[in-house]
């Protein structure tokens, strides 16, 4: 899923620039349930990854 994707889906309003979705992905990030190649220029288009152990969470 793509930065702009996830922050969409977060934001409750299908909006990729939606304050409230950036935070929701923030704080995904800080608890570590995704991950963003922080060595990266964070841009729409960067890639956004469930974490291992998230994913096993949920079953996936």
């Amino acid at each position: 899923m793509t930065w702009a994707n996830a922050v969409a889906a977060l934001s409750r309003r299908d909006d990729p620039w939606s304050p409230d979705g950036l935070a929701r992905l923030h704080a995904l990030i800080v608890r570590r349930h995704v991950r963003v190649d922080i060595s990266r220029r964070i841009t729409q288009r960067t890639p956004v990854e469930m974490t291992e152990a998230s994913a096993i969470e949920l079953g996936k």
